[in-house]
């Protein structure tokens, strides 16, 4: 196997020695300096790497990496999501047995054992938990070729693998990522044997000495492109951030990713004014202006302060911990957007609503509402720390009476004026922008989407299916017995199906 000029050398610089022998050593390596880039475009925002977290996690980087390369509330997550930890314990054996396959032989033939019983190899504890989920990978004690063991292996994550699609957003087309779990031909030894030989001879060009199935002899799966971007080319670690990740990714499928505002995070200044006001205050109350705050990008907000939390828990800095949010209420109207109901599931943050009616249809009463409901958390409630949720300049008037109060303003960019952000930096309260905050915001939309959807299906469909089928009786001078009846009611519930044609079309039927 031969690569570009241009690659190899980069390979090189980053190639860890290994020692003699088929086993390559577990130690990662940082990255040179080039890899370890700066994580900032021009414009100061950062990339985000919530996409190759799950895939780190799934394909069995070592947990020490969560919290540093990628998100630890990633991993905390998908560690309670059977699907994922399935998933994660068969790449981790599959990893062990492609790195290490002399050393497994040499166990396996000296103390007659078997992958189960070799910790120092693999650890058993992945076994232990797959034969809790009904999944086994040896039987008894007779040894096996290797690759026999990886084609098992292959045919469980091929069985289990669609489970895990969903755990990616939904801009991300999931097929890419299906074939980068599948080994190709997985399932004949010969394949197999190609693959361990690969692998074996080029483990630094895999992620973190784990297995995907990556075109490493193609020098355009590890170059990223220049545009907008600090460095002319970069080159490494394919799973660094979402950014290169995702451009790599569908450029070794022919295809290419340009949905690139899905790749950025907010910048560090955003971050660190966000931090600095929770690290200072505790028991915040967030007030959200419904009509003029989204609550989309409110739920990713909040996924960057869990991840934060998480990290300076993990780092042990008492004296570094952020303060809670101890509530939210939101003041909206009969106007506002039905995803509200559904942030409650996600923010993990006690939420009381406060709906405010409108006295003229074209006039909102939210402000003067949220206003009223702050000074009177101040006062009767003792809270001394507020984060309002509003592009609207108008509750300056609040946080002037209310003086002896620390206010943070989450406001989006693109509703929020310069001269009102300069203005509340003059006047000393913060400000924190957070249209770019980057998250997994696919289950909010989908069940927002789901809750919208069933709503408005159930306004449409008023029928009462006793009623129907009294008056269908009565229309049809049917003699029926109240028993005749009751029967085929139950029937009806047992066999009513709603179908859908390809334009869209609701249609019931009643199945025999």
């Amino acid at each position: 196997m031969t690569f570009s000029k241009e690659l190899q050398e980069q390979l090189d610089r980053l190639k860890l020695t290994l020692p003699e022998g088929d086993e390559c050593t577990e130690d990662i390596a940082l990255q040179d300096e080039q890899d370890a880039q700066v994580q900032t475009t021009r414009d100061g925002k950062t990339l985000s790497n919530g996409v190759v977290s799950i895939m780190a996690y799934l394909i069995g980087v070592p947990e020490e990496n969560f919290g540093k390369t990628y998100k630890r509330s990633v991993f905390d997550e998908l560690e309670r999501k059977d699907c994922a930890k399935t998933i994660r314990a068969l790449c981790a054996i599959r990893n062990a047995i492609l790195l290490k396959p002399g050393s497994i032989v040499t166990a396996l033939r000296g103390g007659v054992c078997n992958l189960d019983s070799i910790p120092e190899c693999i650890d058993p504890a992945y076994f232990q938990y797959l034969s809790g989920q009904k999944i086994r990978i040896v039987t008894g004690s007779q040894i096996k070729q290797l690759c026999e063991y990886v084609i098992t292996i292959n045919n469980h994550i091929g069985n289990k693998v669609n489970d895990c699609l969903k755990l990616f957003p939904a801009w991300v087309n999931r097929e890419y990522i299906r074939s980068l779990l599948m080994m190709p031909k997985g399932g004949k030894r010969e394949s197999v044997q190609s693959a361990m030989d690969t692998m074996k001879d080029n483990a630094n060009a895999y992620p973190f000495h784990c297995y995907i199935n990556w075109p490493i002899n193609r020098s355009d799966a590890f170059v990223e492109d220049p545009e907008n971007y600090l460095e002319p080319v970069m080159t490494g670690n394919v799973m660094l951030n979402d950014r290169r990740f995702m451009i790599l990714l569908y450029r070794i499928n022919g295809a290419e990713f340009t949905d690139f505002d899905r790749v950025f995070d907010a910048s560090t200044a955003t971050k660190d004014s966000l931090t600095d006001f929770m690290a200072a205050h505790d028991g915040i109350t967030l007030l959200v202006d419904c009509e003029n705050s989204d609550p989309y990008k409110l739920c990713a907000l909040f996924d960057f302060i869990r991840e934060s939390r998480r990290q300076r828990e993990a780092e042990g800095s008492a004296e570094d911990r952020l303060g809670d949010i101890s509530r939210i209420i939101l003041f909206d109207d009969y106007h506002t957007v039905d995803a509200w109901d559904v942030l409650v599931d996600f923010v993990r943050v006690p939420v009381h609503h406060e709906e405010v009616e409108r006295v003229l249809g074209h006039k909102s009463l939210v402000d003067i509402a949220m206003t009223a409901g702050a000074c009177k958390d101040y006062y009767q409630n003792g809270t001394r720390a507020f984060m309002i949720a509003s592009s609207d300049s108008d509750y300056w008037g609040l946080m002037r009476a209310l003086p002896d109060a620390a206010f943070m303003v989450l406001a989006e960019k693109t509703k929020f004026s310069q001269e009102a952000c300069r203005f509340y930096d003059d006047q000393g309260v913060a400000t924190c922008l957070i249209d770019d905050f980057a998250g997994n915001l696919t289950k909010i939309k989908e069940a927002a989407l789901r809750r919208c959807v069933e709503k408005h299906i159930n306004n449409l469909i008023t029928v009462n299916l006793f009623d129907t089928l009294e008056d269908t009786c009565d229309t049809l001078r049917l003699d029926m017995s109240l028993q005749e009846k009751e029967n085929f009611r139950r029937q009806i519930l047992r066999s009513l199906r709603v179908d859908v044609d390809d334009s869209g079309e609701l249609s019931v039927k009643i199945e025999e």
